[in-house]
């Protein structure tokens, strides 16, 4: 398969995944992402190293979250 059919094939693949993504209800789709939440925390759970980069990772975009959040609002109140 050349480069070119390959890339058709995978565009191909993410049209139907996404056909059968809108098919689902909202409650198929949270179904199954609370599945795969659970694989994957299963999946880490297997590698210390892995859990305690993902842990370091969520800390990290959490704590920039809050700082977003907080200048943001600072800012608010500072125009108003």
């Amino acid at each position: 398969m050349n480069p070119s059919e390959f890339k058709k094939a995978i565009q191909k693949n993410a049209r139907h995944r996404r056909r059968v993504d809108w098919s689902l209800t909202p409650e198929q789709r949270m179904h199954r992402f609370e599945i795969l939440q659970v694989e994957a925390m299963k999946l880490l759970a297997t590698n210390p190293k892995a859990m305690d980069e993902f842990i370091r990772r969520n800390h990290h975009a959490r704590r920039m979250s809050s700082a977003r959040q907080l200048e943001a609002k600072l800012l608010r109140v500072r125009d108003e």
